[in-house]
């Protein structure tokens, strides 16, 4: 890696910026451009709401199976279950971005969120017919 002759950095919406002037073993200048983000988390609302995805399509599949399908249930459970993982997740997302040293917070309810919904999910294979280990049982 080059030496820089010159370094600025420059912070813009949550993003910094890094100019370089480094030169080549030739002696000819560049300019070398960084950009660096902070780590977002898209990628864990992304897989939230998949699994809540496949959590309903499953539960569905399995109410209809079982001929216990009601709208209703789906409806309270799209309002219950549903926004209380994603507000609340996105609450905690809000309060960990505002105040750094409750950012665990965050990352312990997403993994406590993954282990609700991979649970669900389980139930609803059962309910399938798919055999679950009982240690995977609630």
């Amino acid at each position: 890696m080059q030496d820089s002759i010159y370094s600025k950095n420059i912070q813009a919406g949550g993003r910094t910026y890094f100019f370089d002037i480094r030169q080549t073993k030739g002696g000819e200048k560049y300019l070398h451009i960084t950009e660096s983000r902070p780590q977002g988390t898209g990628n864990l609302r992304n897989n939230i709401v998949i699994l809540i995805s496949l959590d309903v399509i499953l539960g569905v599949i399995a109410a209809l199976k079982n001929k216990e399908f009601a709208l209703g249930k789906l409806a309270g459970f799209m309002k219950k279950g549903i926004l209380a993982y994603v507000f609340g997740f996105a609450i905690l997302v809000l309060v960990g971005q505002v105040i750094p040293s409750l950012s665990l917070m965050a990352t312990v309810a997403y993994f406590l969120i993954l282990l609700a919904l991979v649970g669900s999910i389980l139930d609803n294979l059962g309910k399938l017919g798919l055999p679950i280990p009982k240690m995977l049982k609630k």
